[in-house]
């Protein structure tokens, strides 16, 4: 996958706050703090279990140290963790930006949103098609054109290791509005 830096791009870089490691925060410096599910649509099958995912805002994706340890080498291999705090939990989440972009989409069977004055790779992504040997062994990924990660794509592979991890929390669409997604 062409590797793609994170928002905030080669300013953040310079300043040594984003590397392909776990970065924790300096010493006296707090942590950032968020709110699971502000903004965010996490699954509320079990509204008071505490799961190991959580969103905010549409594009930040938190993982737990649970999940995390169960999938650290796809995670790390294709973005960056960024240490965080969930407001009510105790335990550290993990921001996760992905920077593995990979230009799969077949445009020919992708179903697309409005407006239709933007250029293609930027509307929005209704019922996405891929074209599977681009891909290749890539478990998560972004596509070019999608520099807030509103959508990040996983595959089949990454969606058994949260099973057989029994992650929870996750709800995996094959669309946008999917009205029957795979939940754990």
């Amino acid at each position: 996958c062409q590797r793609q830096p994170p928002f905030g791009g080669q300013k953040a870089l310079e300043r040594g706050f984003l590397s392909d490691k776990v970065n924790l925060p300096e010493i006296g410096a707090p942590p950032l703090v968020f709110y699971e599910g502000v903004g965010g649509d996490d699954p509320k099958r079990k509204p008071k279990k505490k799961g190991d995912y959580h969103t905010a805002y549409g594009n930040i994706r938190l993982f737990s140290q649970r999940a995390v340890d169960a999938l650290g080498d796809v995670l790390i291999s294709s973005g960056i963790l960024f240490p965080v705090r969930v407001f009510g939990r105790n335990e550290i989440f993990y921001w996760y930006w992905c920077t593995c972009v990979i230009d799969c989409i077949d445009e020919a069977r992708t179903r697309r949103g409005p407006p239709s004055d933007l250029p293609l790779e930027r509307r929005l992504i209704l019922i996405p098609a891929f074209r599977a040997e681009k891909i290749g062994a890539h478990e998560i990924f972004v596509v070019p054109g999608q520099s807030r990660q509103y959508d990040v794509f996983v595959t089949d592979a990454f969606r058994d290791r949260l099973a057989s991890a029994k992650l929870k929390g996750f709800k995996l669409g094959k669309g946008r509005f999917d009205s029957k997604p795979w939940l754990c």
